[in-house]
């Protein structure tokens, strides 16, 4: 039996009623649940608990032969009170949610990452304001996490982030490279704890830019990484 608390990453509907859905758990890192009759009008679960990124309490059974278990119970960890109704906030958590989702395999528990996360997501829903580069700290910040945090630093001697070696290099090597303003940027990103980086000042342009290049920096450190396409949408919502 598993009992942990859990990020919801996807949901996928199976059947006419049904639902599998995949929730990384504090106990054992990410795990598949198929939950039957959550789509009826009687359902034992109401079909909002399971949205991705929602964060819930569960119990399920395990049966490490099967790839899909089946939960015992659910029920809300934390209740969102701004994500769902701000378009900025839900945008940002989307964006953020698909670039974990993607990144993440591990079936094991990994409490550090899985604090990570949910911290994140209950600081993004708690912000007042000042919330604006929340996701891109997330995405530096879990380059560390999983183990792809670019070595040395950015300053005039080594302004530029080499992407495919991971490190802040002088000048032009032939391997593909962040301009000088995205490297010191993604460098600020690195020192700054999340509750500061309104400091970071940024105009959409560089925003987007910014977004552009950590996805391809995330494409070269993860091998077989699919199409990550949220940051689109956020483009438009921040222009």
């Amino acid at each position: 039996m598993l009992a942990s608390k859990g990020i919801i990453f996807r949901v996928v509907k199976y059947g006419e009623t049904s639902i599998i859905c995949d929730i990384y758990t504090e106990a054992d890192g990410l795990k598949s649940f198929i939950i039957n009759g959550v789509r009826k009008k009687k359902s034992r679960y109401p079909a909002s608990l399971f949205q991705p990124m929602y964060l819930v309490d569960l119990v399920a059974y395990e049966n490490p032969k099967r790839s899909l278990n089946r939960i015992k119970e659910i029920s809300s960890d934390y209740v969102y009170q701004s994500i769902p109704f701000e378009i900025t906030k839900s945008s940002i958590g989307i964006f953020a949610i698909e670039v974990i989702r993607k990144s993440i395999k591990e079936e094991e528990e990994n409490i550090p990452l899985f604090e990570f996360i949910r911290s994140f997501f209950l600081s993004l829903d708690r912000a007042q304001d000042n919330y604006f580069n929340y996701h891109l700290w997330m995405m530096v910040h879990l380059c560390h996490h999983l183990g792809f945090i670019p070595d040395g630093i950015c300053d005039d001697r080594t302004p530029y982030l080499d992407i495919e070696n991971g490190k802040f290099v002088s000048g032009r090597t032939g391997f593909i490279q962040m301009d000088q303003q995205s490297s010191s940027d993604f460098f600020a990103l690195m020192h700054l704890d999340l509750k500061d980086t309104h400091q970071l000042k940024m105009n959409h342009q560089g925003r987007n830019k910014l977004i552009e290049d950590l996805v391809r920096y995330y494409q070269f450190h993860i091998e077989g990484l699919q199409a990550i396409n949220a940051h689109h949408v956020l483009a438009k919502v921040f222009s």
